[in-house]
């Protein structure tokens, strides 16, 4: 499956949605620092494929959700996950 790495931390974390969307939190931020400072072509290209997996496992999360799925405080998860979209 080719979005198995960020997938497997959700795994690794029991299934705690909380710590895994941390996780996603600080990935996107390093994935568009990185983006951003890099100025050597082959390595902001690597980013770049980072950022698409990003996205990927995101969108994948997206399409998976019930309809109206809420978090325990009640945000909805798809608003959640596409706050964690990188758009750079």
């Amino acid at each position: 499956k080719p979005h198995s790495i960020l997938n497997r931390t959700l795994s690794e974390l029991d299934g705690e949605y909380a710590g895994w969307i941390e996780f996603l939190g600080r990935h996107k931020t390093l994935v568009e620092s990185g983006l951003a400072d890099s100025p050597n072509a082959t390595v902001r290209r690597k980013y770049s494929w980072l950022k698409n997996y990003h996205n990927a496992v995101i969108d994948e999360n997206i399409a998976n959700l019930e309809p109206g799925a809420m978090t325990e405080d009640g945000a909805p998860w798809e608003t959640l996950f596409r706050g964690l979209r990188i758009e750079a």
